[in-house]
């Protein structure tokens, strides 16, 4: 059987439904099934879904095959049914071109400023380093009066390009401005010139380790940023230029894209600019400018300089901007210069030569859409045949990776690292203060655990006294009274107890307290017969009540 063209099978037959999904399931690149119907209808499989990607990405090839199905028949394929298929191989396009960058590339944002100068600060370095900041600082105040909003500074700006100047000029960034004039200078002519300061590269000490970095100040004169050169520039072009970075510095960890007041930029350093992986990590993740301070030498500049940054750029489509220190004759590593822009379409918007200069043009962020729309690369990329990875955006959830948040992460790591230190170092005391209170507590228990035994030894002993001693008086009293009742008569009559009442008034009568009169009678008997033993009879005058 010719699975290439066409058959007939009736439509009652079992085997039609099986034909069916044989026929979309199957390795054959087209296949017309035609029931027993009229010959004007006709059915097209597009086995798009369930196909390797080798046959549905060419539309060509499956219409080749149904117009060889068509030759061998009188019909015709429908309107309908080749847009349907156009639709669905433009889907298909669509999904793999999101798939040419993992994760998708972000959507440009929108900048908060669509134009605005930019200022390119082609500075002459000497061995002079508080000369080379001030001169420095004089460059950014120049390019700020001609209008820029971004200044740009070269790389190793403040000391010469040497691996033995790398260690005498390095700065300690991370301990403050008092341990970085160069950095200090830098954040202060961003807030006072309210400009955005990519501020080259300098030589940074951190711990044991070197590293080339290049720090980005916002117009309040905030470290907003800190990129250290990912690729160190480590060349032996024997007879011209040998030269090797690695020796003095460490390489960085991590591609840098910061979000400024004149929109997202990437950063890269000098030999980064050769690595095109970068600049395209940096446009998946929204870049409209890549700034790249450099020092390209005169073996390699005159070839390669200007060739790169277009290709970044024309790849891309953003714009590059590129800065270099001017060409020093009487210094052992010849910079090459020629400071540039370049637009989104691979065009030089301005350039210098290798003397000192300093270059302001304009960038106008509109032109990245603009061409973007006339070559829809983005649309057009083949992610099922490549694909570029963010490592660090599928490490961190699939989010931007953006240095401010970077930065602010890292304080907050710091802050906890501190916070952690100082509770392992407060457990630590508390725990040997407990252990030697457990040590004094020993003997300190033995002898508390003695003397409150013989304190309560000694309680129990006094109860004991103080209870025998009562029980003792307790006997004695009831002995007394009952010595006393032997031998008293107290058979008092009532007539008896008021016999001296004075003329009470016969027809009055009265009342008594009786138990008043009880109690205090046999309290006054019992005292005197105690004392005399006789019986003797007592006259009592009491409160009456007369009615």
């Amino acid at each position: 059987m010719n699975l290439s063209g066409c058959f007939f099978l009736p439509k009652q037959s079992p085997f039609y439904l099986f034909s069916l999904s044989y026929c979309y399931y199957s390795a054959a690149p087209s296949l017309i099934l035609r029931p027993s119907v009229p010959r004007s209808v006709l059915r097209l499989t597009t086995p798009f879904l369930h196909r390797p990607p080798s046959h549905h990405l060419n539309p060509k090839r499956t219409i080749k095959s149904s117009s060889t199905c068509l030759k061998s028949t009188p019909t015709t394929l429908s309107a309908t049914a080749a847009a349907a298929a156009a639709s669905e191989s433009s889907s298909s396009m669509a999904a793999f071109s999101e798939q040419a960058r993992v994760p998708p590339a972000l959507q440009l944002p929108t900048p908060p400023i669509t134009k605005f100068k930019i200022g390119l600060c082609q500075l002459a370095v000497t061995p002079d380093k508080e000369r080379n900041i001030l001169h420095a600082r004089t460059a950014i105040e120049e390019a700020a009066e001609k209008g820029a909003k971004l200044v740009v500074l070269p790389e190793i700006w403040n000391g010469p390009y040497s691996n033995d100047s790398f260690p005498v000029y390095a700065e300690d960034i991370g301990a403050g401005f008092d341990k970085s004039p160069s950095t200090a200078m830098l954040s202060e002519a961003a807030r006072l010139l309210k400009v955005t300061i990519i501020g080259g590269s300098i030589a940074e000490r951190d711990g044991d380790k070197l590293y080339n970095t290049c720090c980005v100040f916002d117009t309040d004169g905030n470290l907003i940023a800190k990129h250290r050169k990912i690729h160190l520039f480590d060349i032996d072009i024997p007879g011209k230029i040998s030269f090797k970075e690695s020796k003095t510095l460490t390489a960085g960890e991590s591609p840098t894209v910061v979000d400024t007041e004149v929109g997202r930029i990437g950063i890269g350093i000098c030999y980064d600019i050769r690595f095109q992986e970068l600049a395209i990590l940096y446009a998946a993740r929204g870049a409209h400018l890549i700034c790249y301070p450099g020092a390209f030498n005169t073996t390699t500049g005159p070839l390669h300089w200007e060739l790169l940054q277009r290709a970044r750029a024309t790849d891309n489509q953003l714009y590059v901007a590129t800065c270099s220190p001017a060409r020093d004759p009487g210094a052992g590593y010849q910079a090459w210069g020629h400071s540039t822009l370049v637009g989104p379409f691979g065009e030089v918007l301005a350039t210098t030569e290798h003397e000192e200069a300093i270059l302001v043009a304009e960038i106008d962020y509109s032109q990245i859409e603009l061409r973007r729309t006339n070559l829809p690369l983005e649309k057009q990329r083949r992610g099922d045949l490549y694909q570029l990875v963010d490592v660090h955006r599928v490490e961190s959830g699939r989010k931007p990776v953006c240095m401010t948040a970077v930065l602010k992460t890292k304080a907050r790591i710091r802050t906890w690292q501190c916070t952690w230190s100082f509770l392992v170092l407060w457990l630590r005391t508390t725990t040997q203060r407990i252990r030697c209170q457990k040590r004094r507590g020993k003997d300190n228990m033995r002898s508390f655990v003695g003397g409150f035994c013989r304190q309560k030894t000694r309680c129990f002993r006094t109860k004991i006294i103080l209870k025998e001693r009562k029980e003792k008086k307790r006997r004695e009293k009831e002995r007394s009274n009952s010595f006393i009742l032997k031998n008293s008569d107290l058979s008092l009559t009532h007539e008896q107890i008021f016999l001296g009442i004075p003329n009470p008034p016969p027809s009055s009568s009265f009342t008594i307290r009786f138990e008043s009169l009880v109690t205090h009678a046999c309290t006054a008997l019992l005292a005197l017969f105690s004392l005399s033993l006789q019986p003797v009879f007592v006259l009592f005058r009491f409160d009456l009540i007369f009615g």
